[in-house]
């Protein structure tokens, strides 16, 4: 007969140290297994699921594929044009002063650098005869937030050459050392979760995922307020401002405070800006648009590229304090980047007004 064997040690042999060590480990690594699972999964769901009233890329995509005769400008920028530039405003008053326009926003929440050349391409080549005029914001922001690694938007850039060209990038930021250590890890962890499939599962499972309160692309042609998309938290995000501004007040924040600490080599900048120029004038004429920030942002290295003949297109800079005396108002602000439906419904007016005179003027 054969002896069944004691799944318990012998008496008096107990665990040895080698044994406890490799029962650790086992430990270890199944606790790693499923800690990255969870990750992946919670990220899955996530990018399938974004936040409310946040349209995403592919979404606003899709729209623009099916409607877009039905436009002649498109807006693309960061989420200070998403939730600055009311396009129903916008084309009201564009109407008004002779020179009627149909107008979509594709412009996105946490646009960078990497992001904004590919997916404008994406919209200029769906784009048929009706298209005229891409408004672009000069985006330098080239660096990628923790929090956002695993949006679907992110993770849909970062294929191997473009995460290669984003290190490259990073190495050459005047940021120290950890800092461009961050950077680099965080730009690795996005190509890593593409390469996962994070964002096609995304895709897959979407469809039986709750409905979410997603922009009426059709009814705002891509817009969406601060207030609509942070119903929740504005009063924080107003007491934070109030704090800003009590700092400007008393001295603790300088008056020409720079709003955002990315930084880039200007000729690389150049590079990627006469990139997206070159991809929009097939289609269309290309203007710049550079929003109005509270206190002095990074669009000054646009600026002086533009001035010195290296970049194409017109200039539509609303944060010229001469030609919008009250693009600093507070009372137009969420925060530092952001305006709120007034300030949003007041810029697009004083767009319409600078693009018109600009539009009529063009050859």
């Amino acid at each position: 007969m054969t002896r069944i064997p004691d799944p318990l040690p012998p008496p008096g042999e107990g665990f040895t140290s080698a044994s406890a060590v490799q029962w650790l480990a086992c430990a270890l690594l199944c606790i790693g297994v499923g800690a990255a699972t969870a990750a992946f999964v919670r990220s899955t769901v996530r990018s399938a699921r974004p936040p409310p009233a946040i349209a995403q890329f592919t979404d606003k995509l899709a729209f623009w594929r099916a409607h877009e005769a039905e436009f002649d400008v498109l807006i693309f920028g960061t989420s200070s044009v998403y939730r600055g530039i009311d396009p129903l405003v916008f084309d009201a008053e564009t109407a008004r002063r002779g020179y009627a326009t149909r107008t979509f926003n594709a412009s996105l929440p946490g646009l960078k650098f990497a992001d904004e050349a590919a997916f404008l391409r994406e919209y200029v080549d769906a784009a048929g005869a009706s298209l005229r005029w891409v408004l672009v914001e000069p985006n330098i922001r080239v660096f990628l937030k923790f929090e956002n690694v695993d949006r679907e938007r992110v993770t849909r850039v970062h294929d191997l050459p473009n995460t290669l060209d984003l290190l490259r990038l990073v190495a050459a930021s005047p940021f120290d050392f950890g800092d461009k250590l961050g950077f680099a890890a965080n730009h690795v962890l996005a190509a890593t979760y593409r390469a996962a499939g994070a964002g096609e599962i995304a895709r897959l499972i979407r469809p039986a995922m709750p409905p979410r309160a997603d922009p009426d692309l059709a009814r705002h042609h891509g817009f969406v307020s601060i207030e609509a998309t942070y119903p929740d938290e504005m009063r924080i995000r107003d007491l934070a401002f109030s704090k800003l501004l009590a700092g400007l007040r008393d001295g603790t924040i300088p008056a020409d405070f720079v709003n955002d600490d990315s930084s880039l080599l200007p000729a690389v900048a150049t590079e990627r800006f006469l990139e997206i120029a070159d991809g929009v004038s097939r289609r269309a004429r290309i203007a710049w648009l550079v929003m109005p920030y509270f206190g002095r942002s990074i669009a000054q290295r646009f600026r002086n590229s533009y001035a010195a003949g290296d970049i194409p297109g017109v200039l539509l800079d609303l944060e010229d304090p001469v030609g919008s005396p009250r693009a600093r108002n507070p009372r137009f602000f969420s925060d530092r980047t952001h305006l709120n439906s007034l300030g949003a419904r007041r810029t697009s007016k004083h767009l319409a007004k600078r693009f018109v005179s600009n539009a009529l003027e063009a050859p």
